[in-house]
């Protein structure tokens, strides 16, 4: 009984949100956090956090839980970074140069079977994140230098991996 009462009920919102033009309701609400940044607990996207200049400074305190991976302490790991640039990522790798400012991140995505479809996701998000549809095709992949970022978004022809290499952009 209450079955076929349910289904009324979600015929009849269907029904007036066609009616209506409003069909972005049936959306289910994804909320995947991001790395978290340190302040009352709050996660961030990665993408977000780099955003900001000083964050790439060696003053700045890394987000979230990171892991030195090298014995010269230039290269952190962090295992589960949530969703950058809206896909759930593997892990990332932040490298710090010699003066201990942050030199690039590379964000390492899940393998797979249609690695090309990922590899639009991503190029669809950045865009819109870096207010930029220009992408330059290069020999690593394409790269979006749009605001403060520059985005590189590389796949591996023989595996499918895909990964995107994070640095500050030159102007």
């Amino acid at each position: 009984m209450q079955t076929r009462r349910m289904k009324a009920l979600l015929l009849t919102a269907a029904l007036v949100c066609l009616l209506s033009g409003t069909t972005k309701s049936f959306a289910i609400p994804q909320t995947i956090n991001g790395i978290l940044n340190g302040q009352n607990g709050q996660s961030l996207p990665l993408e977000e956090w780099l955003r900001e200049a000083k964050h790439w400074l060696k003053e700045a305190e890394l987000p979230g839980t990171w892991t030195a991976s090298s014995s010269d302490g230039k290269v952190f790991e962090h295992a589960s970074p949530g969703a950058v640039f809206g896909v759930v990522a593997s892990f990332a790798t932040i490298t710090k140069a010699a003066d201990g400012d942050i030199k690039q991140v590379v964000v390492r995505y899940p393998s797979t079977k249609d690695s090309q479809a990922l590899v639009n996701r991503l190029t669809t998000a950045v865009a819109l994140f870096q207010s930029n549809r220009s992408w330059e095709k290069t020999v690593a992949g394409m790269l979006n230098k749009g605001g403060d970022l520059a985005v590189l978004i590389q796949r591996d022809a023989k595996s499918g991996d895909v990964s995107v290499v994070l640095t500050r952009a030159v102007h």
